[in-house]
């Protein structure tokens, strides 16, 4: 399938945004991976099951799967064999867990520790929530947000299935919720309601066929809403992630730029670590959309444009210092 083919899918306002946004190769880059089908990759439960076991119990079953060298706990499934794969046990019982690259990124970036007390603002399907969980042992608390009473139990499925028991659920709006949480949270994770740019695949036209540009800037306002709650919930030296799966300047840097100068708290962009950056879909930061120049530490930011084993993303690791 060709460029012009894509871009006679996908919406017209949508191809122009790109266009504003990136240089041409890349608008090109980008527009090749909508065609290309995404490999499955899933993550080690280490809740319920070890690396080891997981290995063994695969290759009986006859699955090829690869390694991934910065992610010790996820696993490429080598073939296009998902479906197979849902079947098994292992899925079943909740010892693995399919999750996309992207999707794995934020709640490792946001390093939680033993005993924290953590805030998911946005946690349905509840794969980041579990994930978190998985890292700090069931420690400590995490409080799960989520308006929507059909994706709530999607949430408290997955939450049961994947044996996690130290989350509290809240079907709330985020923003009403952090009123009464002022300088409460050690970590606050904000995997945003976002235009979903970033996962638009020419397989699946349900990624895209509702992208329209007037979402664009009522999401973003909806993004800073949130995220300035988030910060004042946030305990001073504590940490946000804030992340999108859209490639959008207005739901991504403009978010921050605005938070580094409309807060009335404190807060810094932290670097993310460099084994993150080293990923080969990662991109620089947009410091600049036309005449509007944005802080200079956003350039700390992660850009991941998509491929065929990765979804469209941006990553933001915030520390409140005041």
């Amino acid at each position: 399938m060709s460029i012009a083919e894509v871009k006679n899918l996908i919406p017209a306002d949508a191809i122009s945004l790109l266009e504003e946004t990136f240089n041409p190769a890349l608008v090109n880059k980008i527009l090749l991976a909508f065609r290309q089908k995404r490999n499955t990759t899933f993550r080690i439960n280490t809740l319920k099951t070890t690396k080891q076991q997981v290995i063994a119990d695969l290759q009986k079953e006859k699955f090829k799967i690869k390694s991934i060298s910065f992610l010790p706990e996820v696993f490429y499934l080598d073939g296009d064999e998902n479906n197979r794969l849902l079947k098994t046990d292992i899925v079943k019982e909740g010892k693995i867990y399919l999750q996309s690259i992207s999707s794995l990124l934020p709640p490792l970036i946001l390093e939680p520790q033993k005993n924290d007390k953590i805030l998911d603002m946005a946690a349905s399907p509840g794969s980041k929530t579990t994930q978190i969980a998985a890292i700090v042992a069931n420690t400590g608390s995490i409080d799960a947000i989520e308006p929507d009473f059909v994706r709530m139990e999607r949430l408290k499925h997955n939450v049961e299935l994947l044996g996690v028991t130290n989350v509290n659920f809240y079907q709330t709006r985020g923003e009403d919720f952090c009123k009464d949480k002022k300088e409460y949270y050690d970590k606050i994770l904000l995997d945003a309601p976002c235009s979903g740019e970033g996962r638009f695949n020419f397989y699946d036209k349900n990624s895209y066929g509702s992208w329209k540009k007037n979402n664009v800037e009522k999401l973003s306002n909806l993004q800073k809403k949130l995220l300035k709650s988030a910060v004042l919930a946030t305990k001073i030296n504590g940490i946000i992630v804030y992340s999108t799966c859209t490639l959008n300047v207005f739901e991504n840097e403009k978010v921050i730029d605005y938070i580094l100068k409309e807060t009335d708290v404190k807060v810094k962009v932290v670097p993310i670590a460099e084994q993150f950056k080293t990923i080969p879909e990662s991109v620089k930061p947009i410091l600049q959309w036309k005449d509007e120049k944005f802080n200079d530490s956003i350039k700390n930011a992660l850009r991941i444009i998509q491929s065929e084993n990765i979804e469209g993303f941006f990553i933001c690791k915030l520390k409140r210092v005041g």
